[in-house]
């Protein structure tokens, strides 16, 4: 699945096809608590992520037509959003056309019970590009019930100095829908 243009989204079965070293760490830690199922958020303690700190964050879905809320922003969340958004829904600070870009990942790992990643490569500078992955949890075979989130971003992508948030740079009408890509 990927968006127009720039973002591409895709299922992760294995650390080795993330091309980000922390990334494929963070994946590997997950899927061995999954021991061959989706994990639940009870099988880790938000100690253990301390090697990852400032990129791992935590988010819910709640509610039909669900919503997602974060319960636990990283320091990259905050710099790319410009705001602390633990405790609030992704549509009360993101802009309506960023809204499909911020829960494409999270709906395709609720109906898929899969890891996904993203990438948005940056239109201004090519070279520079923000990651992102999404690890559902799942009690048993209930449901996808939270999900663990790691987010890195190359230096210059966005600017922590500047009030330009990650939505005011790249989603000025340029991305224009989500088309599979098989």
């Amino acid at each position: 699945m990927s968006f127009s243009p720039g973002v591409m989204i895709r299922p992760v079965t294995a650390a080795a096809t993330l091309s980000f070293e922390p990334m494929q760490q963070i994946f590997a830690f997950w899927q061995e608590r999954g021991n061959g199922n989706l994990p639940s958020r009870s099988d880790f303690l938000i100690e253990e992520f301390l090697p990852w700190a400032g990129h791992v964050g935590m988010v819910r879905p709640e509610g039909d037509p669900v919503r997602f809320k974060v319960t636990m922003a990283n320091k990259t969340m905050i710099d790319l959003n410009k705001v602390d958004a633990t405790g609030k829904y992704f549509d009360e600070y993101m802009p309506a056309e960023a809204l499909e870009f911020g829960c494409g990942p999270y709906l395709m790992a609720m109906a898929d019970r899969v890891a996904v990643t993203d990438s948005l490569v940056s239109h201004i500078l090519g070279d520079r590009s923000f990651r992102r992955l999404v690890l559902p949890c799942a009690d048993g075979d209930g449901p996808v019930n939270y999900f663990i989130i790691a987010i890195y971003y190359d230096q210059g992508f966005v600017s922590p100095l500047h009030k330009e948030t990650l939505y005011d740079r790249f989603f000025d009408n340029n991305i224009t829908g989500i088309v599979r890509d098989e």
